[in-house]
């Protein structure tokens, strides 16, 4: 345990923002998607580095720039970008649309005649059940 006051403020500090971190991000997580959310943190680099610049004079370079080029296309690619639009879906066949008889399939045993799709069918005598 630390012994000096700037210390126990540093930490208290650190807990602190930990926690509201968390928050904040379960906060977003109830209103945007969960892949939405994620890439929020592939944007907290860039965060840094930028306001590290800001406050500490550090210098930012042409790979940085590139690197956060890539990552800002990829977010919006993945969490941005308007979605395509889907097929529609087939609609299922209408009773009437679909054939009056059903030929039965029986490995190994030849189809002889068409099954009536009222009737029930029945498995072979010996044949192994599902059930």
């Amino acid at each position: 345990m630390p012994l000096e006051s700037l210390a126990w403020v540093a930490m208290i500090y650190l807990v602190i923002a930990t926690v509201g971190a968390f928050l904040l991000y379960l906060f977003v997580l109830g209103r945007w998607t969960a892949s939405g959310t994620s890439y929020a943190f592939v944007l907290t680099p860039i965060t840094t580095v930028i306001l590290a610049s800001i406050v500490t004079d550090e210098t930012i370079s042409l790979v940085f720039l590139i690197g956060a080029a890539v990552v800002l296309s990829g977010v919006y690619i993945g969490a941005l970008m308007p979605a395509r639009k889907k097929a529609a879906p087939q609609k299922p066949a209408a009773p009437e649309e679909l054939p009056e008889t059903v030929e039965p399939v029986v490995a190994g045993a030849p189809v002889t005649a068409a099954v009536s799709a009222s009737e029930n069918i029945q498995a072979r005598p010996g044949a192994p059940t599902c059930f």
